[in-house]
């Protein structure tokens, strides 16, 4: 018998195995510490005696014999890093879903693998073997966030253009499926788009709170009368009454109704698709509601009159937007207080700012190609009051990195969702200003909220009389 020394253990060996021995001394020589840590409870390696703790039977490797690690994920750490680039962007992906909950899904195994890669990663750059062994037994202080918070250091910028990609492909296929026109042409008319509307009002303000007393009778006599006086055939009013009668309006989130389409309940005032149609509607009692029962009306207005089922649309938004701001100009004309009527204003033009300011900032992101922090950073001053650019540092560069990709993994669809408001925005800031001059608008946005759904995007702004070649003049707060 004879004995090879080693870093860890002393390996017993004799002439039949002592190239296995030699082996075995050579694998551990690539990370003592480790071994260490997993092999602990041993006082020798024996490659001949059976009745040793830890005899290596024959045609076995060490790594069979570790504690607490399958003897495949102990590889991962006989290599320099633990990651290649590329898996380590998988990694962050699924670490970055789980921890914020995101909307992809993943099969039990491939859940596990990417798991426990994290939790490698981390303690094998920290090259801390033991607290990995105790956290593998369950007696460790680190805790999943501390890992989540290390990966996120690590790689948060590496999974940002993953997911502005997804996102992208998402919105070019909803919005525009039939399209000849280059994907590039197309993002640049949608960035363009969201740098005027950002600006209809600073986005850094606050929502005006409500508080104008109004009960559900008064905003739903309120919301009927304006449909008589934009719709003198009265088809408008007589289907809010068909709606009223049919229970549209679902007030109660648990409603049964609801819970069928729990996926599509929204937390605020919306549309729920379906065969028939709701909206949930959650009452507050103040004179915001007939502005909302405006606004939902003529979603459901094109929901009824869609000949086929859609996601979404591109000018989704544009009537309900231009009929609720219309709404809100026939109140200041009933003479509601103009103080309300401003507040009612300026809460949903500061929503649209701060959705275009999104839109705005992810495509700038995307244009850039690999996003780095200095590329973040960069992108924050450009839009920041010259007072404070100096004082932005990396680690506001790293904030606004994980609200995105924490944005964008929970709503991949978020891009696509934005972008209805966005160029409904500027539509309807443009035809309220067309108004005077062109009554027949009203008329041609009822028929926009009942096919929109049914015509392609060109055909909608034909309609309407919008042209791509002519660019509407939007008053904003530049």
């Amino acid at each position: 018998m004879s004995v090879l020394q080693t870093e860890v253990l002393p390996i017993e060996y004799d002439e039949k195995t002592k190239r296995k021995a030699y082996r075995i001394k050579k694998l551990m020589h690539r990370n003592p510490a480790f071994f260490k840590a997993f092999l602990k409870g041993h006082n020798k390696i024996s490659c001949i005696d059976q009745n040793s703790s830890l005899y290596i039977e024959k045609g076995q490797s060490i790594l069979k014999y570790l504690d607490g690690i399958p003897a495949f994920d102990a590889t991962f750490f006989l290599k320099e890093k633990c990651l290649s680039p590329e898996l380590a962007g998988e990694v962050m992906f699924y670490w970055e879903n789980d921890m914020v909950e995101g909307r992809y899904y993943y099969p039990a195994r491939s859940k596990r693998v990417r798991e426990v890669l994290g939790v490698y990663d981390y303690f094998h750059t920290k090259k801390d073997y033991e607290e990995l062994y105790r956290y593998l037994h369950g007696t460790s202080q680190i805790t999943k966030e501390d890992i989540f918070s290390w990966l996120q250091e690590q790689y948060r910028f590496q999974i940002t253009n993953q997911l502005l990609e997804e996102s992208i492909r998402i919105l070019l296929e909803e919005h525009f499926p039939d399209t000849e026109r280059p994907s590039f042409e197309l993002l640049e008319e949608i960035l363009e788009t969201a740098r005027k509307m950002q600006n209809l009002e600073a986005s850094y303000l606050n929502e005006i709170p409500i508080t104008y007393s109004m009960n559900q009778k008064t905003s739903i006599a309120l919301y009927k009368e304006f449909l008589t006086v934009i719709d003198p055939s009265l088809e408008l009013v007589s289907l809010a009454n068909q709606m009223e009668q049919d229970g549209v309006w679902i007030e109660n989130k648990e409603d049964p109704r609801l819970q069928e389409r729990k996926d599509q309940t929204p937390s605020s005032p919306g549309l729920i698709k379906g065969n028939p149609p709701y909206i949930y509607m959650p009452w507050t009692n103040t004179i915001n509601d007939s502005s909302t029962l405006v606004h939902e009306f003529f979603h459901y207005l094109g929901a009824i009159h869609a000949k086929e089922e859609h996601t979404t649309f591109p000018l989704q938004e544009a009537p309900s937007l231009f009929f609720e701001q219309l709404f809100l100009i026939y109140l200041v004309q009933k003479n509601f207080p103009d103080e309300v009527m401003g507040s009612l204003l300026f809460n949903r033009r500061l929503t649209l700012a701060k959705n275009a300011e999104d839109l705005y900032d992810f495509l700038s992101l995307a244009k850039e190609g690999a996003v780095t922090q200095e590329i973040e950073l960069e992108l924050l001053k450009e839009n920041a009051p010259e007072g404070i650019k100096d004082k932005m540092t990396f680690s506001l560069a790293k904030e606004s990195c994980d609200r995105q990709n924490q944005l964008l993994i929970q709503d991949p669809f978020l891009l696509s969702e934005l972008y209805p408001y966005v160029i409904g925005a500027e539509i309807s800031e443009e035809l309220l200003e067309r108004l005077p001059d062109q009554p027949e608008t009203i008329l041609n946005m009822v028929f926009l909220a009942k096919e929109a759904e049914n015509l392609s995007l060109e055909e909608s702004l034909e309609r309407i009389k919008i042209y791509p070649n002519q660019k509407p003049k939007i008053k904003t707060k530049e």
